[in-house]
């Protein structure tokens, strides 16, 4: 039996600083999305109007088609990723994480970059607002292919415990 006792719920620098030097990383990357969203909705709204802000919405929500599945392969792998680093297979976690993650950015790309009406279709049957976000969806996306690579890296920064590269990606 363990015995909860109030000597053991003391914080600890040694524990807690880690933690939250490598979990910076995803908070910056967060972050930063969301203030580069407010700045693009104010712009668009003052410039473009209604049609502009509505495919802005349709364009974040289409990255996030993107973004989460990367974001879940890379956390997914983390443990897998610290294992064989600390095992030294470093090739090992190359050839696993970084040839998944960039054969899903590049394949959404590819197909993005095809079909984009398709990806607006999804979220308006309004013509106007549809024709306009696929033509700003080639563009918004148009290096959507390198965030496989940029995920990878900093997802494998992060379960190496390299906090500083981490944030630096991100």
């Amino acid at each position: 039996f363990l015995r909860i006792q109030k000597k053991y719920l003391r914080p600890e620098a040694a524990i807690i600083l880690p933690c939250l030097g490598l979990g910076i990383s995803t908070f910056v990357m967060q972050a930063s999305e969301s203030v580069i969203s407010v700045c693009f909705n104010a712009s668009l709204l003052r410039y473009g109007g209604d049609v502009a802000v509505g495919a802005m919405t349709i364009l974040t929500s289409v990255m996030q088609f993107a973004m989460l599945p990367l974001q879940g392969i890379g956390q997914g792998a983390q443990p897998i990723t610290s294992y064989n680093y600390g095992a030294k297979n470093v090739d090992r976690v190359k050839k696993t994480l970084l040839g998944i993650s960039l054969a899903y950015s590049v394949s959404f790309w590819v197909i993005l970059q095809c079909f984009p009406a398709l990806f607006a279709g999804i979220f308006t049957s309004d013509a106007t607002l549809a024709a306009f976000t696929a033509k700003a969806l080639r563009i918004y996306c148009g290096s959507l292919f390198l965030f496989g690579i940029q995920i990878a890296c900093q997802m494998t920064f992060v379960a190496i415990g390299s906090a500083l590269c981490s944030v630096i990606v991100a």
